[in-house]
């Protein structure tokens, strides 16, 4: 079979396939219950939604990929750009994450110069890089005709380890895509 169907056959295979087709049946109160699953096995759960499913909303998204192991691979063909999957709304997710505890000042007075300790530590911008910081292989091929580049470009600011990236049955690039279909005449030179 193809590269995506290649446990067919496998208990695992039909066990994906038939969460994948009955997945109108989880909601909201059922999204905490993934994390009780290995990340990969919700990483492949996420590949044969673009194959065998239902589009996803951006909040079933962040339960699939919940947790704080790092993603290096990711496939959302045919899932970006329908609902509330929005690239807009991942790139929020991608972004880095404000650290829970930024540390602030110490109040307590140091009795002598020598006590201060004046030595450079890292430094800490407060920020803590996202789950997805290390994502080498994203696939973000079919997506619907209203997808703009111009979200795609903001979105890759926070992938920075990205080494392959799908963009199957994008539109032609352009920033300008109420314009994409638009010719001008010339008398000096082709339409």
């Amino acid at each position: 079979g193809s590269g995506q169907n290649h446990g067919a056959g496998t208990l695992l295979h039909y066990a994906l396939k038939t969460v994948v087709m009955q997945w109108d049946m989880l909601d909201g109160e059922d999204y905490p219950a993934l994390a009780e699953f290995p990340l990969q096995l919700r990483l492949q759960l996420l590949s044969y939604m673009c194959v065998h499913g239902p589009g996803i909303s951006i909040e079933a998204f962040e339960a699939l990929t919940q947790g704080s192991d790092k993603v290096t691979h990711l496939d959302l063909s045919g899932l970006v750009g329908h609902g509330t999957l929005t690239l807009p709304r991942l790139t929020k997710r991608f972004r880095p994450e404000r650290s829970k505890s930024i540390s602030t000042a110490s109040n307590d007075v140091a009795d002598s110069w020598e006590d201060v300790d004046f030595s450079i530590g890292p430094l800490d911008t407060g920020l803590s890089p996202s789950r997805f910081s290390n994502l080498t292989h994203l696939s973000l091929s079919h997506p619907p005709s209203p997808i703009l580049w111009r979200d795609l470009l903001a979105f890759t600011k926070h992938t920075p380890q990205l080494t392959h990236l799908s963009l199957a049955y994008w539109p032609r690039p352009t920033l300008t895509p109420n314009l994409s279909t638009t010719t001008v005449s010339s008398q000096h030179s082709p339409d």
